[in-house]
């Protein structure tokens, strides 16, 4: 249903990641499925998420995304997704049993009590105060969950919820290399050259903060 961000074009690795999520998530399972994505900024979090969203989002009925970068736009993005479960929800379903002015309130009471169950809501970049967090996460016995942040303790916030944490670090070596030549292209690479392996790593080590893969 969400207008999802960019994914990008050259995403290497991850896959160990990508099972425990296809793991953890899984629609089918009982219970409210829920998984921590920790890591430092520029990690690689969200791409991870929009990959495994590429490869299995087929598996939900409604995937919910939101921006939680900072207030304003956590506040804009439970908007827009309030207005999605009253615009674009599935047919046939009971009515939203909440009818306050909180649009975060309103979409976690449709997950809540809506009969597809089989949903997947994403708090991307949630990096406010930790005992705002469980506000946002529908308290049911389905659907599935993933929280991205900067901060560790999150997952401890969300323990009690069964949670699981995953932590995102650097690409290893090889997938680094493979990334590096990809932005680089063929015209400042020689393919045929031999490639420091660990004069890679420390190059993607050292990339900038903004940097996207």
């Amino acid at each position: 249903m969400s207008n999802l961000p960019v994914a990008t074009r050259t995403f290497f690795g991850r896959q160990p990641h990508l099972q425990i999520l296809q793991q953890a998530l899984d629609p089918g399972k009982t219970g409210l499925k829920g998984v921590v994505l920790y890591g430092l900024g520029g990690s690689g979090k969200t791409q991870i998420i929009l990959r495994y969203i590429h490869e299995l989002g087929h598996l939900f009925t409604v995937i919910l995304w939101i921006n939680a970068s900072n207030p304003e736009m956590l506040e804009q993005s439970y908007d827009e997704a309030a207005g999605l479960t009253v615009d674009m929800w599935p047919t046939r379903d009971v009515p939203n049993p909440y009818h306050g002015k909180s649009k975060a309130q309103r979409v976690t009471s449709r997950l809540r009590s809506t009969l597809h169950r089989q949903w997947l809501l994403v708090i991307d970049s949630f990096d406010g105060s930790l005992s705002d967090l469980p506000a946002l996460i529908p308290r049911c016995h389905h659907g599935s969950v993933v929280v991205t942040t900067t901060k560790r303790q999150a997952a401890e916030v969300l323990e009690s919820m069964s949670f699981s944490s995953l932590e995102v670090d650097y690409l290893d070596a090889e997938n680094s290399q493979q990334l590096l030549i990809s932005k680089a292209g063929p015209e400042v690479i020689d393919s045929s050259a031999a490639i420091d392996k660990t004069a890679m790593t420390c190059k993607l080590a050292f990339w900038p903060a903004d940097f996207t893969y």
